[in-house]
């Protein structure tokens, strides 16, 4: 007779053992993908948030570059400036003190400088001849066509992005999206008025000869008060935002024109607080730079004058 041998399949034990080992691997390709997917919505929000913030970087260095002014540290009269009394979008939020008033430090003040603020020419100037006047201005509105003829004021600041998020009053459109982990990150905001108090358009002293036009008087309120910020980036890392300015030194000779000595430097870094990550994503610009630019303004320069305003 011819025996059979013995023929069986996988055992209880071998079985077990075999899920268990599929189940390790199902869970460890889980991980990777995870991780993965982390990784890659890591690099796309630091993507996102660069650009961001070099937009930013750019409109500020453009409006410096046609800056007439730029408001320099303690030592000018009008290094204290009030933008508006209401509201949280030009409200100083970020040092504690929750105050309207704003103040261009200097580099050395024991808080940093997180105030700059600036002089524009008009967007399309219209002058009456044989005065020293201007046409076409006629609003506070930087947006309304009947001012594009009005010398514009600019101003750059943070503010605490949990303030304006809390802002029942604001528009959804004029706030940033409810992000708890962010609360403490600083929004930059930017104040833009055409300089005209509601009933006269402001223009700067005049300097005759080979028409050098500077700024003898430096503007104040109400030619810029009463006018809300909008957000120019989110996401500020708290802390980086700094602007440090030089004022031009001298004045300019008689018959030479004006010569761009004045310098504004500013900087900043973009942070974000994403998901389970710790401790945030950092954004920095190539080769972990900050965010900034030193900018001599091509307009801004002292008049034929022993000082500048």
């Amino acid at each position: 007779m011819k025996l059979l041998r013995d023929q069986h399949g996988f055992t209880l034990i071998e079985l077990l053992i075999s899920i268990f080992i599929a189940g390790a691997l199902l869970v460890a390709i889980g991980a990777i993908i995870n991780s993965s997917a982390r990784d890659s919505n890591r690099i796309n929000l630091n993507a996102d948030i660069i650009k961001e913030g070099q937009i930013a970087q750019q409109i500020i260095t453009g409006r410096l570059g046609e800056a007439l002014y730029v408001w320099w540290p303690t030592g000018s009269a009008t290094s204290n400036i009030l933008l508006t009394t209401t509201g949280t979008t030009a409200k100083n939020t970020v040092n504690g003190n929750n105050k309207y008033q704003w103040t261009v430090a200097s580099a050395t003040a024991p808080v940093p400088n997180v105030f700059l603020a600036m002089v524009l020419p008009p967007r399309d100037p219209i002058y009456t001849p044989g005065t020293d006047t201007i046409t076409n201005c006629s609003s506070n509105d930087s947006n309304s066509s009947s001012s594009y003829g009005c010398y514009r004021f600019f101003a750059y600041y943070p503010v605490l992005r949990s303030v304006l998020v809390n802002d029942s009053t604001l528009a959804v459109s004029s706030k940033p999206k409810d992000d708890p982990q962010n609360n403490d990150q600083w929004v930059l905001m930017e104040y833009r008025a055409n300089l005209y108090d509601g009933s006269t358009a402001w223009f700067p002293s005049y300097t005759s000869g080979n028409g050098i036009n500077r700024i003898l008087t430096v503007p104040s309120d109400p030619y810029f008060t009463g006018r809300s910020g909008a957000i120019l980036v989110d996401y500020i890392k708290p802390g980086s935002l700094k602007f440090s300015i030089t004022r031009p030194t001298g004045a300019i000779a008689a018959g030479t024109v004006a010569r761009p000595d004045g310098t504004v430097n500013f900087s900043f870094e973009m942070q974000r607080i994403s998901g389970s990550d710790s401790p945030s994503i950092r954004a920095t610009a190539a080769n972990n730079e900050v965010l900034g630019a030193t900018v001599s303004p091509r307009n801004w320069a002292c008049p034929r004058v022993t000082s500048c305003p």
